[in-house]
């Protein structure tokens, strides 16, 4: 007896894209999977007519409908096609040719955000082969369900974007990291958005914590987590504590939001939901007092009636774009914005997009002004357009330059109400950096001049990826534990005998490239290369090889300078948005030098500057979506083959979509 067979004289597939016009990074793969996927649906559509004995020939035509995630096109073993429901499964009548639909696969926010969490001991930009499939750009979404991997709702609801985000982190085994990370006012601002402190649950009028600001200085250090306050277990679930145990004793805000992110990992994808399990575990948020209504109404209001650009527009410099690109493919970009949410700030991320983009465009002019280009290209990238547009005077390529008739936005002002939760943003951009360090490779640990911001900077020797950016030596430790605690390089003797003595106290081996000092106990490391360092002598074998200590010194000290002079604001009044901003533009910059130039010489984030700076592009916007066209030529290849022009949510954008092209 033979095998039943299907012989199919005449084929057409059509492949339709519902809602935009990108096919992913690699779209040549595409034909072999569509190949191998169009014979299993076949048999499925026809699998009552080939357990039949007798012959069916069928003269009508016959249209198989199938509605599936992107991926399941590309190029993959069988085992991970989905499979297509059967026609009586799908309740259609075996007797005429009809249509079925396979429904995407779901898609759970923790695990969206968890799969993009850089894999641990695995190097960006060299991953493992576990963290190199969470690394890759991830078509995962049809045309016509593309929305963000991290949906996080309005801003009405940000007890739900921050019980999702520390849900994530927990998925991803790093949420006591996290927590530890946080200074004392980020987890009281943060817990408070879950329930108000027990003092404040009492006041009448108080403030929402989330929209008011602070009269006093708040402090951006990050301290020594308290061995008192117990942490939950990162290789278990943590319990809620009963009710009974939670009124004898307050639960302290760090196990207020771990015990969150323990009901968002349970609670599914509806936020409802959540927002229910919330309120249930934690009570009803307070209400916001009537100036800190107004004052948010004020921002969504304006929010909305700044003119959005339609385009095309051409922007001078299109590195905003790509350093987006870059802080979504190592899963932190949606994380920012989901930090920004839980803190009430959802309405302001127009503004983070703008300091963001400052960070990166070109130097101020005479050290405070910024150029008129510049603040078009901010404009276009942070999804506004100024409402009065002037000829600029340095006009470039027949392209007039925009000048903001009302002034720059006022960052400051942002400054100050973020200011005690952009700690958050820090962490997790340290973390995702910390998280994919490699064995065997040291940090540097390095001061930076008072000019430049002043504090001291932790970043990865390989590539000059910056972790930590802080006041005092206890702000380096937790990217320095997620690293998995390996040897810091000391970056010349500038960085303090006070920072010196601290860091040796919490254990950290510590190498530098000149002697110490009188009463400090170091030990010379054998061979030609001059370094000291503290570490015991039955550890001192595991110090890096292949290290220059001059020329990772001359790394950190040109991008710190390069970094202050494009600093997007001032010192004295948003010393804490800079950093963070400061933090987000040099891993993105860092991760693409890395990608690109890695294997072949040193890299840091200047050069991305110094060789795409000027790579402009033509912005169109649409409702659902941002076109960034691109040039043809070589760095279009190069990015492109890279994986960095793959779809951006960007959540500054209203839930639209990034999409590059060249042309």
């Amino acid at each position: 007896m033979t095998e039943p067979s299907v012989v199919v004289e005449r084929c057409v597939v059509r492949v339709l894209r519902r809602g935009g016009w990108s096919w992913g990074p690699h779209p040549r793969d595409l034909p072999p999977g569509l190949a191998e996927l169009l014979a299993g649906l076949i048999a499925t559509r026809f699998r009552a007519e080939l357990a039949a004995d007798t012959d069916v020939e069928i003269t009508e035509p016959v249209r198989i409908a199938v509605r599936l995630p992107l991926r399941a096109l590309y190029a993959a073993p069988r085992d991970r096609l989905p499979t297509p429901p059967s026609a009586e499964a799908a309740g259609l009548d075996a007797g005429m040719p009809e249509s079925f639909t396979v429904a995407p696969e779901p898609t759970g926010v923790a695990a969206a955000c968890s799969a993009r969490l850089p894999g641990r001991r695995s190097s960006i930009g060299r991953p493992s082969a576990v963290a190199a499939d969470r690394l890759r750009p991830d078509p995962d979404l049809t045309a016509g369900e593309r929305q963000p991997p991290l949906p996080y709702v309005s801003a009405a609801l940000p007890a739900v974007a921050l019980a999702r985000l520390l849900a994530a982190v927990r998925a991803g085994g790093a949420l006591d990291d996290l927590l530890r990370a946080l200074p004392a006012e980020t987890l009281d601002r943060y817990a408070a958005m879950l329930t108000p402190p027990p003092d404040a649950q009492h006041r009448s009028g108080s403030a929402h914590l989330a929209e008011s600001t602070p009269d006093v200085p708040v402090r951006h250090e990050h301290h020594l987590p308290d061995p008192a306050v117990p942490e939950p277990a990162r290789s278990g679930p943590l319990r809620p504590a009963d009710a009974a145990d939670r009124s004898a004793a307050p639960e302290t805000p760090r196990l207020r939001l771990a015990a969150a992110a323990q009901i968002a990992a349970t609670a599914g994808d509806d936020d409802r939901a959540l927002a229910a399990a919330l309120t249930e575990r934690f009570g009803p948020p307070a209400e916001p007092s009537p100036a800190s209504t107004s004052a948010f109404t004020s921002r969504v209001t304006s929010a909305i009636a700044t003119p959005r650009p339609a385009g095309p527009l051409e922007v001078r410099s299109a590195l905003p774009f790509l350093v987006a690109a870059a802080l979504h493919r190592i899963g932190v970009l949606e994380q920012i914005g989901a930090a920004l949410a839980g803190a009430g700030l959802a309405a302001d991320a127009p503004l983070f997009a703008t300091a963001l983009a400052y960070q990166t465009l070109g130097p101020l002019e005479r050290g405070w002004r910024r150029h008129p280009t510049d603040q078009q290209d901010a404009a276009v990238f942070a999804g506004r357009l100024p409402a009065v547009a002037e000829p600029g005077p340095h006009a470039a390529g027949g392209n007039p330059g925009l000048v903001t008739a009302g002034g720059e936005p006022d960052l400051v002002a942002f400054a100050r109400r973020a200011r005690s939760a952009l700690p958050l943003a820090d962490a997790l951009l340290g973390l995702a950096v910390a998280g994919g360090h490699q064995p065997g490779r040291p940090l540097v640990a390095a001061r930076t001049a008072d000019e430049h911001g002043g504090g001291l900077l932790l970043a990865e020797a390989d590539g000059a990826f910056p972790i930590a950016w802080t006041d005092s030596p206890a702000g380096l430790l937790p990217g320095w534990r997620a690293a998995g605690q390996p040897f810091v390089l000391l970056a010349g003797p500038s960085i303090g005998a006070a920072t010196i003595r601290a860091l040796t106290a919490a254990g950290v081996p510590l190498l530098a490239a000149f002697p110490p000092t009188r009463d400090e106990r170091w030990r010379r490391l054998p061979g030609r290369r001059r370094l000291w360092t503290t570490a015991a002598a039955r550890h001192a074998d595991a110090a890096p090889a292949r290290l220059d200590p001059d020329a990772i010194a001359e790394t950190m000290s040109r991008q710190t300078a390069d970094a202050a002079s494009r600093s997007a604001v001032p010192l004295d009044g948003g010393r804490d948005l800079l950093r963070t901003v400061t933090l987000a533009a040099g891993i993105g910059l860092a991760t693409i030098a890395w990608q690109l130039w890695g294997a072949n010489e040193p890299t840091d984030a200047p050069l991305t500057v110094e060789r795409f700076g000027d790579l402009s592009a033509v912005v169109t916007s649409t409702p659902d979506a941002v076109h960034v066209r691109l040039p043809l030529g070589r760095r279009h290849a190069d990015l492109d083959h890279s994986g960095m022009l793959a779809d951006v949510p960007a959540f500054w954008l209203d839930g639209r979509t990034l999409l590059f092209s060249g042309g």
